[in-house]
């Protein structure tokens, strides 16, 4: 049972790993085409303030017409933060030298799309919102620093994404920069951002490897999950998503619960079994020491009798046969085994010579079956001697319920070594029940 759970799970957590990543990649294909899009409209803006020292209307216009594109808004701001050029009107004249992406591209040129962290961003009459900001510095004729083009980005549509695929209880699908800050991150209908995760255990297994799997166990809840994740090759983005071990695997759990009750049951069985053999064992001694007692005062009136009358030859052979019939019963007791119930060395020895001669008279085959037990010391040392009993009892009920035919013998041959005599039994017809009793 142990193994086969073992194996099960496995084989489970393969197909977790192998659907996890294919989901990671279908987010990647998502964000990594707006992403370029919105790449391509800040390109084009920088080429050409930095051609034509200004943004042509039409540009703008283009940029309303593309309502594919998940952003609040895409700003162009001067050298000293003040945004002169913007999608959306109210934020006209409005002054942003204090954003982290500002004051990196006024300090060095960069020449690269710069993905800042999530900030709250409070737009004209509505409530703040969350957004991240793509953007790139652009440089005056003289190459001096001339102002950002800029597109604070909606983390919400991304998370909106995210709620499309149920991906079962606290599932968490999340998206963040190489340095821990949190862009987007949704579990069930709860979204949220800005936070940093810098210390958690996937940037470890980042610096390992760009794409992988693996489980942990929360240190604030105990509960395990397993992580898929993927670092976008074009951008410093990094794609995770968490799922509850217990809620991937649910199936599993309920096979391998079914799995523990037929043990308890197997075992619960095999308790039984070995109470009423003690039990069994316990009347066959008082029946043994009550025939021993039998024998014993009927030889003793046999002998008087013997003495006394002479005459009476014919009752002395009637109880001689008795005495005989007595001392059979008493042979089958001692022929079967006290532990495993079944033929002991002794009775297997008769019972091979005899199958041998018959065997000779008649020109028919004899199959001998030895069997060993392997491993069973490590067993015995590992679990005890109970265990190793029933362990003993388990393999004997086995090959006596193979030898089927009325002349075959399961025994047990001493310590671990069992054997099963199979008279008029070829090679093909041994192999065949040796392989049953080995499966």
């Amino acid at each position: 049972y142990l193994n086969l759970v073992e194996y099960e799970y496995q084989q489970d957590v393969e197909r977790t790993k192998a659907a996890a990543a294919n989901l990671v990649l279908a987010y990647d294909e998502n964000i990594r085409r707006n992403f370029e899009n919105i790449d391509e409209v800040l390109v084009a803006l920088k080429q050409e303030i930095e051609k034509n020292g200004f943004i042509r209307p039409e540009s703008i216009t283009r940029i309303y017409s593309n309502q594919s594109l998940p952003v609040l808004h895409i700003s162009v701001l001067d050298e000293k933060g003040t945004i002169f050029v913007s999608t959306n009107p109210g934020l006209l004249a409005n002054n942003r030298n204090y954003r982290e992406y500002f004051r990196q591209h006024e300090t060095r040129d960069l020449r690269l799309l710069l993905v800042s962290k999530a900030v709250p961003q409070q737009l004209a009459q509505e409530n703040a919102v969350w957004t991240f900001h793509l953007s790139y510095r652009f440089n005056k004729p003289d190459g001096s620093f001339g102002g950002v083009v800029v597109a604070a980005v909606n983390p919400l549509y991304f998370a909106k994404i995210f709620r499309q695929m149920d991906l079962g209880e606290e599932a968490l699908i999340s998206m963040q920069d190489l340095d821990g800050n949190v862009l987007a991150r949704q579990m069930n209908d709860s979204f949220s951002a800005g936070m940093n995760i810098a210390g958690a255990d996937l940037y470890k297994h980042v610096k390992e490897a760009e794409r992988g799997f693996y489980s942990t166990t929360s240190s604030i809840d105990n509960v395990r999950r397993f992580v898929s994740y993927f670092r976008m090759p074009d951008y410093p983005i990094i794609l995770a998503i968490s799922e509850k071990e217990t809620e991937v695997l649910k199936l599993f759990y309920q096979r391998r619960n079914a799995y523990y009750w037929s043990a308890f049951l197997a075992s619960l069985f095999l308790a039984v079994t070995c109470g009423l053999l003690v039990l069994l064992e316990k009347r066959l001694r008082e029946a043994n020491e009550n025939l021993d007692r039998k024998v014993e005062e009927r030889t003793k009136e046999l002998d008087s009798a013997n003495a006394k009358m002479l005459e009476q030859n014919e009752e002395l052979e009637a109880m001689n046969g008795e005495l005989e019939a007595l001392n059979e019963a008493l042979h089958r007791l001692t022929i079967v085994d006290g532990l495993t119930g079944i033929a002991n060395r002794r009775y297997f020895d008769e019972c091979l010579e005899r199958d041998w001669r018959t065997g000779l008279r008649q020109q028919k085959p004899l199959s001998l079956i030895m069997a060993d037990l392997d491993f069973f010391k490590m067993f015995n040392d590992t679990y005890g001697h109970q265990k190793g009993d029933e362990c003993l009892r388990i393999v004997a009920g086995v090959l006596s319920g193979n030898a089927m035919r009325t002349r075959d013998l399961a025994a047990r041959y001493g310590g671990e070594e069992f054997a099963v005599i199979l008279p008029d039994t070829d090679l093909a017809g041994a192999m065949v029940v040796g392989e049953n009793i080995r499966r």
